[in-house]
């Protein structure tokens, strides 16, 4: 079978090149496209990124065999095992990026606004060449919080907002004294 006829049965929309989206028939979505259903080399790939539905539930709720996905006969034991634990490993890969992603833009933004509160300070005591030093140094944070998550790509939509208030812990005591925490 080719990912074409499953994603015409199941009346789902292009996302890309043999990609497509439907709503999950194992889980009975009927809100969002959770199903993604791909061609593969030489099978056709599911994936649901709802409920993490196993494509043998997939199958069997459309009144499929898990051969049928095949263009081929299918992998034996050994073959299948391998192919799973390359697709887990991707899929871990992908997992730490997004955290690592995340934490850092959590991070910027602890920074950002102890930057913002620090020259706030600034601006009442100009002549302060500690508190200008710890406003460069938060600045100087920012940036290498930005620039983290930008080397690990642009977090996309999914991410939560990132409206958490600064704490005492993210700035240690000393800045925490100085910008009123």
């Amino acid at each position: 079978m080719r990912a074409s006829h499953l994603a015409a049965l199941l009346h789902a929309r292009k996302v890309g090149k043999d990609k497509w989206r439907a709503f999950c028939p194992a889980h009975g979505s009927r809100h969002h496209r959770t199903l993604q259903i791909t061609q593969g080399r030489n099978a056709v790939l599911l994936r649901c990124w709802s409920m993490g539905c196993s494509p043998a539930a997939i199958t069997a709720s459309l009144g499929l065999e898990m051969k049928d996905l095949f263009d081929e006969a299918p992998p034996n034991r050994a073959q299948w095992l391998i192919a799973v634990e390359i697709a887990n490993r991707e899929q871990r890969r992908k997992e730490e990026r997004r955290a690592i992603r995340l934490k850092a833009l959590e991070r910027a933004a602890v920074w950002e606004e102890a930057s913002n509160r620090l020259g706030k300070l600034l601006a009442s005591y100009p002549g302060s060449a500690r508190i200008a030093a710890l406003f460069h140094w938060a600045l100087g944070q920012m940036r290498r919080s930005e620039q983290l998550a930008m080397d690990y790509g642009s977090p996309g939509s999914g991410f939560p907002p990132l409206d958490r208030k600064l704490t005492r812990e993210d700035v240690g005591p000393e800045i925490a004294a100085r910008i009123g925490l």
